[in-house]
Order: C-alpha cells, then structure tokens, then sequence
C-alpha cells in the first residue's frame, strides 16, 4: 500500500480523486499483479498502514483532507482525519466507515461489579476478552443485549485490566483498558 500522486498509467488503473490517494496492489506469489484499488477523496489523502482482515479483505488505515467527495462518504472534521478503509478481497467492493461507528464507549471506569459496553452494532457480531496486565486471558460472565454487552467484574481483583471487543465479520479489535477497584 501506499500513496498515489499519478493519474492512470503503467499498471494503475484508476485515476486520482485527488491530490494524493490510497492505492494498494494485491501480487500473487510470484509478484504477478492481481489487482490495484485506488481510495481517496478530492483532496489529500495517505496511507499509514494495511491489514488483512479475516474473510480475506484488507483494512487500510490512514488520514484524509478531503470532504464528502470520490470514495469518501463522510464531511471532514478538520485539518486531516483518521480514515479507514474496508475492502473485499478481490477490492471490487469497498465500505468506507468511521471509528465512531464500531464500538461506543465503556463504563464505568473505574468499575465496581459491572462494566458496561454500549456498541453501535449488535453485541452477538463480536468476541469480548479480558486480560491482565500479565496477557493472560480471564473467564467472565457475560450478558449480551441487543448493542450492549455488561460483564461482571465481581469476582476480578483490583488493579488494571486490558478489554478487547473484536468484530467478527472484520477481524477488525478495538483494545481499551479499565480499573477495578472496590
């Protein structure tokens, strides 16, 4: 992956949305180009970092300058936002989506007995785990409604402890650390 500044040329075979875009290109084992997918709005946008994703697409991380324009669906917020980027495999079709949009927030925090989890999607399209600061994983009871998701604490010692709520669909973990404490 990386950032384009060309039009169409050589192998790419999209032109630019704007000043600068994502493009990645997907090579077989040989080096033998499969395909390259261009991202971008109409003004600066660049690519940090990629991932392959569990039903074999890729997620793209990075930032963009541009508005609502191109592939971007979202107003810009400011100078240069975070932007993702989720592909298929064979990069024909795309879904572009805002952090914001995957897991909302946890609370309390500081917790006593109950940790409480409120996602924008639905609590049964993801894996929650807790860990101790050691990454051993810890077994807690867990009650999943609708987009919440509340994990009893109970039984947990004080002290710190790592959360990661993945999606299932994506591969895709958002990671958040709590305190417990009496």
């Amino acid at each position: 992956g990386g950032e384009s500044f060309s039009g169409i040329s050589e192998d790419k075979t999209q032109a630019s949305q704007g000043s600068s875009d994502y493009w990645i290109v997907k090579t077989d084992a040989g080096g033998v180009k499969q395909w390259d997918a261009r991202f971008g709005g109409s003004e600066s946008d660049g690519l940090n970092s990629l991932q392959q994703t569990t039903d074999g697409g890729y997620v793209l991380g990075g930032f963009s300058s541009s508005g609502i324009s191109g592939d971007k669906t979202q107003a810009s917020q400011g100078n240069a936002d975070y932007w993702i980027v989720k592909n298929d495999a064979d990069a024909t079709t795309e879904t572009m989506f805002d952090p914001e949009d995957f897991f909302s927030e946890v609370y309390p925090n500081p917790v006593q007995n109950q940790l409480m989890i409120s996602m924008a999607i639905p609590a049964s399209e993801v894996t929650i785990r807790v860990y101790d600061l050691q990454g051993k994983m810890i077994s807690l009871p867990t009650t999943i409604q609708n987009t919440q998701a509340q994990i009893n604490t109970t039984a947990l010692p004080d002290g710190f402890y790592i959360l990661q709520i993945t999606n299932n669909k994506t591969g895709i973990s958002e990671v958040r650390k709590f305190v417990k404490q009496e």
